[in-house]
């Protein structure tokens, strides 16, 4: 019977000592910033699946959602502001494309078939970026990706809908492929609800192809398909919009400890700890470092990464995995900025040898922010710039800023004439040219990249050979 007892006692003991093991371990395995590897006291691990589907539907969002009446007819640009219509449409659009993408389409034709896309009743939505099929799998997840003769997606339209199917199409800019999707008497009516409001909504700014427009100006431009501009009225409102510093970096004085700490638990998550914390009461710059990594939060608002190990060629991997790096540094900066905007994938440059190179930039009401650029030949700059590849980030810069956009509404000139005396007049050199085309314009708000505190105006971003031209609007 004694036996017995000091038997149960040694295997108590020896339970007892390995849950002390396990948490020990799990407390190292955290500092050290590997993550536990599996399901830690009761708490839910996600799957890399889940994750990725995560980060894809996070990091990638149109840059516009477009309602159109088709040819020679009104269309609207959803505002992402707190607004159903933009997430319910993105949601179906999503639903339609991991449809589309695991079945041959029934054409693949040239841009012409995109302008058939949009000659009639449609959604529109537009991203800044070719959506390749490794950046698509993020937030698709289908069994069997096909792409079909298209090399990824840059803009996407749902038309000619009823109760049971409706046509998707699908373009690279340069091919364009249709579908034939499933479609709800849910979704059917939904659709006929949005075009039935944005309809009868007179205060709501409307747009026009400017192919389709008679400028009734000198200018030579030709414009590519899809270029919108605003019709006949000269005068349209624009909401009132403050830029401050960002609300998650704010401080009135030299940051405190706890005000680092929070900091901290942004920018770094679960790995805060594993990281030398500084302060410089000077210039008020918080720095977070490891042997291998710096993270640098200077006063004026700009978060600096760097990676201190090497990087090889091989290393590059696929866009990817360098882009699920990304997304943690992301979600910490989306954590630092104001309610009122948020940071769409504005650009991706895959040219470099060893890595890519992911630019995002701020939208406020469903209007874009432009920062001035700090030299003058590119014109604009962007507000992240992140560089990663598959073995992890290499460098960040990120500027920023918080916005809060207000009820009240300012009056500005949007004469298609007074655009073109003003573009020429702060830019000579395109006058009289009549080799240029303008492959895109759009409204934006103008920011400073050092400005701290201000109300920001709107402006026009025309886009010419890859060049960007900022044209200030006339006040009202």
């Amino acid at each position: 019977m004694k036996r017995v007892v000091k038997e149960s006692i040694r295997f108590y003991l020896l339970v007892a000592l390995i849950i002390i093991s396990l948490i020990q371990l799990g407390i190292l395995w955290n500092y050290q910033s590997y993550g536990f590897p599996f399901t830690f006291l009761g708490q839910k691990v996600e799957t890399s699946a889940d994750i990725e589907k995560r980060l894809g539907e996070d990091c990638i969002q149109p840059f516009r959602i477009v309602v159109s009446n088709g040819y020679e007819a009104p269309r609207w640009i959803v505002s992402d502001r707190n607004d159903t219509d933009y997430n319910r449409l993105w949601r179906y659009a999503v639903d339609s494309l991991k449809e589309a993408m695991e079945e041959t389409p029934l054409q693949t034709a040239g841009i012409s078939l995109w302008k058939d896309a949009t000659a009639n009743r449609s959604i529109i939505f537009e991203f800044k970026v070719n959506l390749k099929a490794n950046l698509l799998e993020l937030f698709l997840q289908p069994a069997n990706l096909q792409l079909n003769g298209i090399t990824g997606i840059t803009k996407l339209s749902v038309s000619s809908w009823n109760d049971t199917n409706a046509s998707l199409y699908i373009t690279d800019g340069i091919n364009t492929s249709v579908y034939t999707i499933n479609m709800t008497a849910e979704k059917s009516k939904y659709y006929e609800d949005v075009f039935k409001r944005y309809n009868e909504n007179g205060s709501l700014r409307s747009f026009r192809m400017m192919q389709e427009l008679n400028t009734n100006d000198s200018s030579s431009f030709k414009f590519d398909e899809g270029v919108l501009g605003i019709p006949g009225t000269q005068y349209s409102s624009f909401k009132t919009v403050s830029l401050m510093p960002a609300p998650g970096i704010y401080s009135q004085g030299p940051y405190t400890s706890a005000e680092v700490s929070e900091i901290a638990s942004s920018i770094l998550g679960v790995e805060k700890d594993g990281y030398d914390r500084t302060v410089d009461s000077v210039t008020n710059t918080i720095e977070f470092r490891t042997q291998n990594k710096i993270y640098s939060l200077k006063s004026d608002g700009v978060l600096e990464y760097n990676s201190l190990t090497g990087i090889s060629d091989s290393d590059k991997g696929t866009i990817k995995s360098a882009f699920i790096h990304v997304y943690k540094l992301l979600s910490g900066i989306n954590s630092l900025i104001s309610e009122d905007s948020r940071l769409f994938l504005s650009d991706i440059d895959e040219s470099q040898k060893d890595r890519y190179v992911f630019y995002f930039d701020y939208i406020v009401d469903g209007i874009p922010v432009i920062l001035e650029a700090e030299d003058d030949e590119s014109g604009v700059d962007h507000a992240v710039r992140i560089d990663s590849n598959s073995k992890g980030l290499i460098y960040c810069n990120a500027v920023l800023k918080g916005f809060k956009a207000y009820n009240e509404e300012e009056q500005y000139d949007v004469y298609f004439g007074h655009l073109m005396d003003d573009l020429y007049k702060n830019y000579p050199e395109l006058k009289n040219n009549e080799s240029l085309r303008i492959s895109d314009m759009f409204l934006a708000y103008g920011a400073g990249r050092k400005l701290y505190s201000s109300y920001i105006k709107p402006v026009w971003v025309i886009e010419i050979s890859g060049k960007h031209y900022v044209v200030s609007m006339r006040a009202g």
